[in-house]
Parts: C-alpha cells; sequence; structure tokens
C-alpha cells in the first residue's frame, strides 16, 4: 500500500494484513493544513505478483479555514507609512479564507468606522482616507468573517 500527496509519497501509515490474508487495511495519519487545500490525496493497492493488478482511489482535499487577512496601506503620492495632512491613503485588506469570507470590514481604534466621516471611502477589500487629518491618525485594521471564524 502507499499514500501520495500531488506525487509526494506519504509514509506515515499502518499496514493492516487480515487473518486469512485477503485483504489489506491502510490507515493514513495525516494532519492537513490549509496549504493543503485542493492537493489531490490517494492511495495505492498494488500485488507485485500479479501483474496489472495497481488500484488506485483519491481526493482533491477541501481544507477549511478561516480568513488569514494582511493589510498594506499607500497614498497617492508614496509607498510607505510616513504621510502629511492633505494626503490620500488607501489602505487594501487581502484576505485568504475558505470558504471564502461573507463579510469583511474594517475598524479604527478597534471600533467600525463611523459612516458619517464624508472623508472615508470603504469600496470591497479597500479603504480611502481622503485629505487625511490628525483626526484620522490611528490604528486601523480589517477583518473577515466565514462558516470557520474571524480573522483580523
Amino acid at each position: 500500500m502507499s499514500w501520495f500527496l500531488d506525487n509526494e509519497p506519504l509514509s506515515n501509515h499502518t499496514d493492516l494484513l487480515s487473518m486469512d490474508g485477503n485483504r489489506t487495511t491502510s490507515i493514513l495519519s495525516f494532519w492537513p493544513s490549509r496549504s493543503d487545500h485542493k492537493r489531490y490525496l490517494r492511495c495505492r493497492a498494488e500485488n507485485f505478483l500479479l501483474s496489472g493488478s495497481a488500484l488506485e482511489d483519491g481526493w482533491h482535499l477541501n481544507i477549511t479555514y478561516p480568513p488569514i487577512v494582511s493589510l498594506s496601506i499607500r497614498s497617492s503620492t508614496k509607498q510607505h507609512s510616513a504621510f502629511l495632512e492633505g494626503d490620500d491613503v488607501r489602505f487594501a485588506c487581502e484576505v485568504k479564507a475558505n470558504p471564502p469570507a461573507n463579510e469583511v470590514g474594517w475598524l479604527f481604534e478597534g471600533k467600525p468606522l463611523n459612516p458619517d466621516d464624508s472623508e472615508l471611502v470603504v469600496s470591497f477589500r479597500s479603504l480611502l482616507v481622503r485629505r487625511v487629518k490628525r483626526k484620522h491618525r490611528g490604528r486601523y485594521q480589517c477583518y473577515a468573517s466565514n462558516a470557520e471564524g474571524t480573522g483580523h
């Protein structure tokens, strides 16, 4: 019995032979991570005494995990995080999740953004702070949620 993840052999398995010697059961110990999502796990059985006896079965893995978010920032004139009053500053929220995030939102100093602030423009996974002022100084976060949880 052999196990493979894509074409990489996996060795952490135990093979049990039935008392009559006609059946082998193979038990794989495998701890998938999110990087294994969509990879192909397969088992191959072959009796080397019988030519053409190989049998195989496999599955495309569907690994679910809560969102992982990362935030990038830039201004209309700069690519770093030191900005001047009056600059436009754009935050981009990158989300990796399975299942896909069903909610993406923004926090300022740990609280939801003020919807009445006309200088804040939220669109999909980006936040634009127009003509930044001192009142906009602070900690911005994006968050995303799916059925597996929420990531900040």
